[in-house]
């Protein structure tokens, strides 16, 4: 989640780089992404640990959660908001790369089939877009994890991998990426060989399911001020977005209905980013893990998505939605856009009382949620979900009935999370327009803009102005327990002393499961290797349009 900045900065070293345009049917991993070694051991053992080390020192500056903790003025509080806005929705222009966006599948990729033959994925006709993702480099710091998932070796006994359903979410999966990958820290200043390390390891997960893989390099274009300040474009860092496509049908024509789910992978320099977010990162690629081995095939495409740069003024989804979800259909007409699902820190779980905080822009627009809060003891026992009142009304109906259904799943309660109840799901609608308003309106709600949901709910570009259904879910980040300590801090962590007290696998797995279903039930999916995925209710109802719309390209003013 974005923390706004009154000042700041962060210097530029060497990022991972994108798949390139040498990419052939046995090309090796290791000649494509860009392995890293840094002062991480591995050691050895059954779930893997590392030596507890401190980050570099990150050149950060006055950094505030933008919200009535800070005793700001009402005049100060509108001054920032203002400016924040304005920065974030004035359209500037696209930082052009000397590096396309390519994809490829995995040579044994079971989605291969779903990629019709006329169809060039990359700019390039003449690129194979065939790679064995499987390949990855002996030195690399997570080349233990790599070898118990890639080589089939003895899997430890805490990581059974009893889950009798592949459409049933996996704990253990989830434990293993975040234990090992998802607790090291990923900004390019503090440790860029630590960053690309796990860039890859996302890339490398991604294609070995199978999914149609590339990365997006883009260079920030915003809040260069606060971030770069005195650096030329040039000059400053490329962020990578990871993509893993699941083709459906209807794929690149205007039947498609599409799906984004994502989370950003990014961390600021000074915690590992256990909650913030690798939480959403391993939820992303348990979400495609479920729906491939299911084996499933989709009526309408999903996208998963990790973005980059979400810390330093919601970069990558900016870039994602103006530079490759519109240009992705550029030659074609646009296809509907259901909605994206977007997770950010969504492990913190906490049933004391007064351990949570619900802040002041929130009780005002949920004042019934709030009040359940409170008549409950403000305990921190829920997983929110954040959306624009109108514009999502149907999309956060779908993931609350698929939600509520998880309290009476046999399958789920007996295999996965037995107290069901234990986990609460509250809403926080929003009274905000479809359409994108003005400046000075949308600053009214910057406190409802620090992630990357709102760069799909509104866009305003040179050429166009579009708004997409989005929702958040999140367990309120800075505002429950000890992330109120935690919340960009080392101890947002499992790593060395820190143990992640506040982070519950149970709580989690009933959110991943609520995307699964969601987007099983969206997608029009039909899985022929789950018993669990043909009997979930379905509330998508593909036969009508009405709450599904057309993106509409509009000039800008």
């Amino acid at each position: 989640m974005l923390i706004l900045f009154l000042s700041g900065c962060f210097g530029v070293v060497s990022a991972w780089g994108p798949i390139p345009t040498s990419l052939g049917g046995e090309t090796r991993l290791e000649e494509v992404l860009v392995p890293g070694r840094d002062n991480l051991e591995v050691n050895q053992g059954n779930v893997f640990s590392y030596e507890d080390s401190q980050p570099a020192e990150a050149k950060t500056y006055s950094m505030v959660v933008f919200d009535e903790l800070f005793n700001l003025t009402q005049e100060q509080h509108d001054a920032i908001a203002y400016n924040f806005t304005k920065e974030q929705y004035t359209p500037n222009d696209i930082i052009k790369t000397s590096v396309d966006t390519i994809f490829a599948f995995d040579f044994r990729s079971p989605l291969k089939r779903y990629l019709p033959e006329d169809i060039n994925i990359n700019k390039n006709p003449d690129l194979k877009t065939e790679v064995n993702f499987f390949n990855f480099p002996e030195d690399d710091i997570l080349s233990d994890l790599y070898r118990l998932e890639f080589k089939n070796q003895k899997v430890p006994k805490s990581l059974k991998n009893e889950v009798p359903d592949p459409h049933l979410v996996n704990k253990d999966h989830l434990q293993l990426m975040l234990e090992n990958a998802f607790t090291l820290p990923r900004h390019t200043e503090t440790n860029a060989t630590v960053k690309n390390s796990v860039g890859n390891y996302i890339i490398r997960k991604f294609g070995s399911m199978g999914l149609l893989t590339g990365t997006q390099a883009f260079i920030p274009s915003q809040f260069k001020k606060f971030f770069w300040p005195g650096k030329k474009d040039h000059e400053i860092e490329a962020g990578n977005n990871v993509i893993g496509i699941y083709p459906g049908k209807h794929f690149y024509t205007k039947q498609d209905k599409i799906i984004v789910v994502g989370a950003h992978w990014d961390t600021i320099g000074s915690t590992d980013g256990f909650n913030d977010n690798g939480s959403g990162i391993a939820a992303t690629i348990e979400v495609a893990r479920s729906i491939i081995e299911s084996g499933c095939q989709l009526e309408y495409t999903v996208m998963f998505v990790t973005f980059d740069k979400e810390e330093n003024g919601l970069q990558g989804s900016h870039e994602f939605v103006r530079s490759f979800l519109i240009d992705f259909f550029k030659e074609s007409d646009w296809p509907q856009f259901q909605g994206a699902i977007i997770m950010d820190t969504i492990g913190n779980f906490n049933q004391s009382e007064q351990s949570q905080y619900f802040p002041k822009d929130w009780r005002k627009e949920a004042p019934e949620t709030y009040q359940d809060v409170l008549d409950d003891e403000s305990k921190g026992d829920f997983i929110t979900i954040l959306y624009r009142q109108k514009a999502e009304e149907k999309l956060a109906e779908i993931m609350r009935k698929h939600n509520q259904d998880i309290y009476s799943d046999e399958l789920f309660t007996s295999q996965v999370v037995k107290d069901t109840q234990k986990y609460k799901y509250r809403e926080v609608p929003i009274d905000m327009p479809s359409e994108p308003p003005s400046i000075k309106e949308l600053s009214k709600f910057a406190n409802f803009l620090r992630s990357d949901h709102a760069r799909f709910w509104y866009s305003r570009e040179k050429t166009f102005v579009l708004s997409l259904r989005a929702v958040l879910l999140t367990d309120t980040g800075p505002y429950r327990g000890l992330m109120q300590q935690c919340y960009h801090q080392q101890c947002d962590s499992k790593r060395g002393k820190y143990k992640g007290e506040f982070f519950n696998y149970d709580f989690l797995a009933q959110t991943v499961q609520t995307v699964i279903d969601t987007v099983t039930d969206m997608s029009g999916a039909v899985c022929e290797k789950s018993d669990r995925a043909a009997r979930i209710k379905r509330y998508a109802e593909h036969s009508s349009n009405e709450w599904l719309g057309k993106v509409e390209r509009k000039p800008s003013n």
